[in-house]
């Protein structure tokens, strides 16, 4: 394919205007998914949140021991980290637009009747166990659609939007709290199901309906990614230090990100003395806040390739170590204080937390943007293996949730993410692997 001058680039982007999805609207087709991706990522989170939450308040009114709630939660992993790589390989052969849509479906449809396994532990288990089976083939899926839709100077910022949907979905449980938290999202999952079989298809030349101006813009933009059933090389992927850089660095992300989601409500609990209303409506800030923040982040990550005033990689390893050594650094430091203080800290810590998702979860598009699904499947499925142990070691960290031992795992969670960071940017780069283009 010949390369376009610059004037021919230029009418194409303008042409970007005229891209309706149906008649009446004016949004590129590539928006339309990342907007229903993120959806996608919003509508899991909150279903695998609110069980969290319901837990907490059962609790409280049984004034239970929170111990058997660590394996509950803890079995959603289980399933999860299963269909991780199995959801990354589907996506390749198969297109991810529809093992994303089951994805998120069976997941909505398993919300919806978890509050009648509440009184079960056992059912409880199960059903958490199947839903992370479903839920294990959406961040691959995810991914994959990215890898086929999104040109690499907006990488940053549409991963940023996608992943981002994790955090809002949080929130939202934690804000709307109680059993109906399942059947609001596990509704809005079900609804959303029906609109992404008519917005979204796995890849540009797939798409219906999708104007020839953004086709071709895509075509340009892409090139070197194929639309077409590949082979994958496992043993160069396997052998690769971009591969276990990322895995490195999400075993990191998913050490603090336990703590935060799992432990962030009982310290609230047991420390500051919050009651479950008002943890709830507390522990929804900081990811509030890290929402809106992944998103500045990666429209500024964007901003600074497109300017050349970094590099690819740079970007990636700064925006990175933002995400894991100010997080880290604040957080530590909030534990111990007042309310105020505390919540002020922990706000502006996971705000920085949010520019992982314009460092770490952007460089498997960038080094690797065909095979976006798998490399996804491979790092976030290992990552998540730590999520399995995280029960254990938190009880050893943290037996009786008193203050000097919620300052040792804060501190073990701060040397966790510099050891991930260093390993990151020693050995991360966001140049194309050979083995990208094998066919």
């Amino acid at each position: 394919m010949t390369l376009r001058t610059k004037r021919e680039v230029a009418l194409s982007v303008e042409k970007l205007d005229e891209i309706p999805i149906f008649p009446g609207f004016l949004v590129p087709q590539r928006y339309i998914m990342v907007l229903m991706s993120s959806c996608a990522l919003f509508v899991a989170f909150a279903a695998r949140t609110a069980v969290q939450i319901s837990l907490m308040e059962m609790r409280e009114e049984k004034n239970a021991s929170s111990n058997s709630e660590e394996i509950i939660l803890t079995s959603f992993y289980w399933g999860y980290i299963i269909t991780h790589l199995p959801g990354g390989i589907l996506s390749e052969y198969y297109g991810a637009k529809h093992l994303l849509g089951l994805g998120v479906l069976a997941s909505s449809i398993i919300a919806v009747i978890t509050p009648q396994t509440l009184h079960s532990s056992q059912l409880l288990m199960a059903s958490r166990v199947v839903q992370g089976l479903f839920q294990g083939v959406v961040y691959p899926a995810a991914n994959a659609l990215l890898g086929q839709w999104i040109p690499k100077n907006e990488r940053s910022s549409m991963a940023s939007i996608t992943f981002a949907g994790a955090q809002l979905g949080i929130a939202s449980a934690f804000l709307v709290g109680g059993n109906r938290s399942f059947y609001i999202f596990g509704g809005i999952g079900i609804i959303w199901w029906i609109a992404w079989q008519f917005l979204c298809y796995s890849s540009p030349e797939t798409h219906p309906f999708i104007k020839d101006a953004e086709k071709e813009y895509l075509r340009e933009e892409l090139v070197g990614v194929s639309f077409k059933k590949k082979k994958i090389p496992w043993d160069k992927m396997f052998s690769s230090s971009l591969v276990w850089a990322a895995v490195g660095a999400e075993i990191g992300h998913n050490w603090c990100w336990f703590v935060l989601v799992t432990e962030l409500p009982r310290y609230l609990e047991s420390v500051l003395k919050f009651n479950v209303r008002q943890n709830e409506l507390v522990s929804s800030m900081p990811f509030l806040c890290m929402w809106l923040m992944s998103i500045i982040t990666g429209f500024l990550g964007d901003v600074l390739i497109s300017r050349k005033h970094l590099t690819v990689t740079r970007t990636r390893k700064i925006f990175t170590t933002i995400g894991y050594a100010g997080s880290s650094a604040l957080l530590l430091a909030a534990v111990g204080h007042s309310r105020t203080k505390f919540l002020a800290l922990f706000v502006v810590g996971l705000g920085l937390m949010s520019a992982y998702n314009s460092g770490t979860k952007p460089i498997i598009l960038d080094f690797a943007p065909n095979l976006a699904g798998v490399v996804m499947g491979i790092v976030n499925g290992f990552g998540h293996l730590v999520s399995i142990m995280m029960p254990i070691i938190t009880l050893f960290l943290n037996p009786d949730q008193v203050l000097f031992q919620w300052k040792n795992a804060f501190c073990v969670s701060f040397l966790v993410s510099a050891f991930a960071n260093a390993v990151f940017v020693v050995f991360a780069s966001a140049e194309e692997e050979p083995w990208n283009s094998a066919e």
